[in-house]
């Protein structure tokens, strides 16, 4: 119970040193990016797909402008028919600002210039 420890750390055996090897390649790694590459390919290849039928279907319909008075107008129309219906508690009044915006952002008045 008396007795005295000394820790000399000369007298320790070194530590075994693992190699961890980030960023060099693995099989398992190299697995991962070929298929990480391939769904990227895939999504982006989905996305420009989606893009562009978007983007036809909006000129198809008039333009970008035309879609946002569409949408403004009748998130306006369905707001004034929430709040004289009182079917909720004020959000037809919230639906009336953004689409009052929307119409206020995709009108062109000549003499606002």
């Amino acid at each position: 119970m008396g007795e005295r420890v000394v820790v000399n750390p000369s007298r320790e055996e070194p530590a075994r040193v693992v190699p961890l090897d980030y960023g060099h390649g693995s099989p398992a790694g190299d697995g991962m990016r070929r298929v990480w590459r391939r769904v990227r390919e895939t999504g982006d290849a989905l996305l420009a797909l989606l893009w562009r039928r978007v983007n036809a279907g909006v000129r198809a319909v008039g333009g970008a402008r035309q879609v946002v008075f569409a949408i403004g107008l009748a998130s306006v129309l369905g707001g004034l028919g929430d709040v004289l219906g009182r079917f909720s508690d004020g959000a037809g009044i919230f639906w009336m600002v953004i689409g009052g915006v929307m119409i206020g952002l995709s009108v062109r008045f000549p003499w606002l210039r």
